[in-house]
C-alpha cells in the first residue's frame, strides 16, 4: 500500500465522529485563509511607519487580528486533541477485541505479544497523524494554495521565489522519506523481536 493510500485510510477512522471532524477541519481551513491576511496587515504597518502616516488604526487592527487568531487556534487545537484522544481509545478497544477473538492458530503463527505490540504502536502513530492533520497538514495545504495566487498577484518575483522554495522542499522531503524508510522498517522489526522475546520469557519464567 502506498503512502498516500495509508494516509487516506488512517483518516477514514475519523468518520465515526464525522460532524466533529468536519467542524474542526472547516475551522482549520478558515484559520489558514485568515493567516494569509496577517503578514499583509503587518506589511501595511511597516508601510505606514515608512510613510510617516497614521499608524494607530492599522496597528490596532493588526494586534486584534493576531490575538483573535491565537485564541481561535488554541480552541481548535484543544478540540482536535479531544477528538484524537476519543478515537484513540475507541480504535484501541475495537482492535484489541478483534485480536483476542482471533483463533488460537492465528496467535501461534503471529504471536500474541507481537500482535499487541504492533497494535499499540499503530494506534499511537494513527493518533499522531490525526492530530497533525487537524492541526497542521490541512491548514498548511490550504494556505499554500491560497498563498500562491496571492503571491502571483502581488509580485511576480515573490511567486517565483515561492515556487522555487516549494520545489526544493518536495525534493528534500522525498529524499528524507526514501532514506529513512528502510531504517524505520529495521527498527520496527527489532522492537517486535524484543517485545516477543520479553513476553515469551515472562510467560515461561518457571521454565527459564
Amino acid at each position: 500500500m502506498s503512502l498516500f493510500k495509508t494516509y487516506a485510510r488512517i483518516l477514514t477512522y475519523l468518520n465515526r465522529e464525522k460532524n466533529t471532524s468536519l467542524l474542526i477541519c472547516s475551522a482549520n481551513v478558515i484559520l489558514a485563509v485568515i493567516t494569509i491576511a496577517e503578514p499583509i496587515l503587518f506589511g501595511r504597518v511597516i508601510d505606514s511607519i515608512a510613510e510617516k502616516s497614521d499608524i494607530v488604526l492599522t496597528l490596532t487592527i493588526w494586534v486584534c487580528f493576531g490575538l483573535s487568531h491565537i485564541i481561535a487556534y488554541v480552541l481548535v487545537a484543544r478540540e482536535a486533541d479531544r477528538l484524537a484522544h476519543r478515537r484513540h481509545l475507541a480504535v484501541l478497544t475495537e482492535s484489541f477485541e478483534r485480536i483476542i477473538a482471533m483463533p488460537l492458530m492465528w496467535h501461534k503463527q503471529r504471536g500474541t505479544s507481537n500482535a499487541l505490540h504492533t497494535l499499540l504502536r499503530a494506534v499511537d502513530s494513527m493518533s499522531t497523524i490525526w492530530l497533525d492533520f487537524m492541526r497542521q497538514h490541512l491548514s498548511t495545504l490550504v494556505a499554500l494554495f491560497v498563498l500562491i495566487p496571492i503571491a502571483f498577484h502581488m509580485k511576480l518575483a515573490s511567486f517565483n521565489s515561492l515556487g522555487c522554495t516549494r520545489h526544493h522542499f518536495v525534493l528534500i522531503a522525498r529524499l528524507v522519506m526514501r532514506k529513512t524508510k528502510d531504517g524505520q522498517a529495521a527498527v520496527e522489526c527489532y522492537h517486535h523481536n524484543v517485545c516477543k522475546h520479553v513476553s515469551d520469557s515472562i510467560s515461561n519464567v518457571s521454565i527459564v
